[in-house]
């Protein structure tokens, strides 16, 4: 059955068998976006504490992994939770369990969630109730 595990609070011997599958999911996920992240970058900002990082598990089985950051707006203090990688195999297929890290955003005093996916996961997060707001454009230079 699959279930989504925060592991902000998991000690290194509960996440050692899960390290390997992890890293070749980032790789995968830095390969397709390599101007945005690198395995090096996701890792650090993980130890930092800055993002969380969820491993969606099937019983004990590694399928996928979700970052999580909270942000809070200078301007008007709205904190969000933002999920800026589902990743893994059976990525998508897995967003039904966004409830939980909703939860975590709640728990932690978020006004909302944002998440930043490609256009082909609009139906899949649209079934979750939600809905695009912006669009990004881009131009090497």
């Amino acid at each position: 059955m699959l279930a989504v595990h925060n592991t902000l609070n998991w000690p290194p011997e509960k996440f050692l068998p899960y390290g390997p599958a992890v890293t070749a999911a980032m790789k995968k996920l830095a390969d397709r976006f390599p101007r945005e992240v690198s395995v090096e970058h996701l890792a650090r900002e993980i130890m930092i504490g800055k993002r969380q990082l969820w491993l969606i598990l099937d019983d004990e089985k590694f399928v996928s992994f979700v970052l999580t950051e909270i942000q809070t707006n200078e301007a008007n203090g709205l904190k969000t939770l933002v999920i800026p990688s589902f990743a893994g195999d059976e990525g998508e297929a897995t967003v039904y369990l966004i409830g939980a890290l909703e939860d975590y955003g709640r728990e932690n005093g978020c006004d909302e969630v944002i998440i930043y996916g490609r256009a082909g996961w609009k139906r899949s997060v649209g079934k979750q109730g939600y809905k695009p707001d912006m669009m990004v454009y881009r131009k090497a230079l």
